[in-house]
């Protein structure tokens, strides 16, 4: 029953200080006593219980500096709830961080940097395998979320662009097994979520890398090669 209470003040306090500031002076002043009470109750808790808790208040207390106007300090508590959600694996309370934090930077005019947050709460989404809030997401912040829900613009075969020393039986261009490496010119939608497009990204790179450091040049120098 406490845990349904202390859930229930957490989200209801994001939800007033959602509608903060389109609300007229006597209600802000009513939201900021119910979010100060809430607040009061997610404290000790967190201190009790800062695993479960502690991540949870700094995303309230981040949102009503932000809505109060101390921009500094807002910044530093978005990110350490983003940290605390993370760390303890509150995969879709991590989502609803950055989701914030991106729109608190939208306020701001920032967008660079609201879309690295928006990306991050789309990614957790996926993760957590939210398509409601995936495909909300989509539909409001398509300016965000450009350059993960287009194709990437890349060869199929990136390693084409860099010669490798060949030898004697090696062909100049040795060719990538599509079931090992497969294309980084797929779509996100293709492999399920932005951080498995960055790994396949990292797979092909790797690969160029072992080649390089398996050239050897022995004390004649010639050029021997490991299979």
């Amino acid at each position: 029953m406490m845990l349904v209470t202390m859930m229930h003040d957490f989200y209801d306090a994001l939800a007033d200080l959602a509608i903060y500031a389109d609300a007229a002076p006597a209600e802000r002043q009513q939201i900021l006593k119910r979010v100060g009470a809430s607040q009061k109750k997610l404290k000790e808790f967190a201190h009790h219980t800062p695993i479960n808790y502690q991540h949870k208040f700094d995303l309230v207390e981040a949102e009503l500096l932000g809505v109060l106007g101390q921009t500094a300090e807002a910044m530093e508590l978005y990110d350490r709830a983003i940290t605390g959600a993370k760390a303890n694996e509150y995969v879709n309370e991590e989502a609803l961080a950055c989701e914030l934090a991106a729109k608190f930077y939208l306020s701001l005019g920032r967008e660079k940097i609201a879309r690295l947050y928006m990306i991050d709460a789309y990614d957790c989404y996926v993760r957590w395998g939210d398509r409601a809030k995936i495909d909300d997401l989509e539909k409001r912040y398509p300016q965000l979320l450009k350059p993960i829900l287009e194709p990437a613009k890349l060869p199929a075969n990136p390693l084409a662009n860099f010669p490798t020393p060949a030898g004697p039986n090696q062909s100049l261009h040795p060719s990538i097994h599509p079931s090992i490496h497969p294309s980084v010119s797929a779509s996100v939608s293709d492999f399920g979520n932005f951080s498995t497009l960055l790994k396949a990204c990292q797979a092909l790179s790797s690969e160029r890398e072992t080649r390089s450091t398996d050239c050897q040049t022995d004390a004649t120098g010639d050029e021997k090669y490991r299979s």
